[in-house]
């Protein structure tokens, strides 16, 4: 038994220094969520599990007295996302939510147009959106959705698409946000151009959303700590920009560092004759 766990010792001590630097993207505006979050998470998970047959009025009426008893803005803020995910823990029918269509423009009069699932955008100037956060939805099994691009590669479009904007109107260090959403999987990215032509889309942390599934109350922290990296990455582009537009400042020009993305795929018919796919 000696010579297996001095084996297993030296196993972990290697691991441990293969793994004792964190790679830059991995640490980009990280700040770690208050502790309190997965008391919380445990908390409301562990009265859920103990009584199968409380509803749903009676469960949302202990989260809010759990809130009330919060110290941190994060403990409240975690009991606000299960208090609004209670219907799906107890199997109530989900709310539909109107479908509406956003479509991203170029500022470059190329006509290129990109159609995200939904982003996060700044309308401060007439007629342009700058889009701080894109968003890609795939359904388990299928990461393209009957489209001939995959999700990633529609996403790293629709960023570079939003990055140049920002660089037209020498935001300073511009930055831009993309989450990757495939079935329960969620990533998230972060794209900058900081030399010639190379626009970075650096995977920055990846977690799994929650099911129909009581025990998934404790994936919230994990989810709430990805979502304020990316928040804090939003904001600091956000005033930048403003920054930019008011003329105040720091201002970078790197408009020669832009390129064009390629264009979409067509779908060619038997005669030769290409249609554009929508995106």
């Amino acid at each position: 038994m000696t010579a297996t766990f001095k084996e297993f010792r030296e196993k972990s001590i290697k691991g441990a220094q293969l793994r004792k630097s964190l790679s830059d993207q991995r640490i980009l505006s990280w700040r770690p969520i208050e502790e309190e979050v997965t008391l919380v998470c445990h908390k409301i998970h562990k009265i859920l599990q103990e009584d199968d047959k409380i509803s749903q009025d009676a469960a949302t009426d202990i989260i809010d007295g759990i809130r009330a008893g919060c110290n941190s803005v994060d403990g409240k803020a975690a009991t606000r996302i299960i208090s609004s995910l209670m219907h799906r823990f107890m199997d109530w029918r989900e709310n539909k939510a109107s479908e509406m269509t956003y479509r991203m423009l170029s500022s470059q009069d190329d006509c290129q147009l990109m159609i995200p699932d939904l982003t996060v955008y700044v309308d401060t100037v007439p007629n342009i959106n700058f889009e701080l956060l894109t968003i890609e939805v795939k359904k388990q099994g299928n990461c393209s959705n009957r489209s001939l691009e995959k999700g990633l590669v529609k996403l790293g479009k629709e960023m570079q698409l939003a990055l140049n904007k920002l660089i037209i109107y020498k935001v300073q260090k511009p930055t831009v946000m993309g989450l990757l959403v495939e079935g329960l999987k969620m990533t998230a990215f972060r794209m900058d151009l900081e030399f010639d032509g190379q626009y970075r889309m650096l995977e920055i942390a990846q977690v799994f959303l929650v099911r129909d599934n009581k025990c998934d109350i404790l994936l919230v922290p994990t989810i709430m700590q990805v979502l304020t990296q990316v928040k804090e990455e939003i904001e600091v582009t956000r005033t930048n920009l403003f920054k930019a537009i008011k003329g105040q400042g720091v201002t970078t020009d790197e408009k020669g560092y832009m390129r064009k993305s390629c264009s979409s795929p067509l779908v060619v018919d038997a005669d030769g004759k290409g249609k554009n796919k929508e995106n």
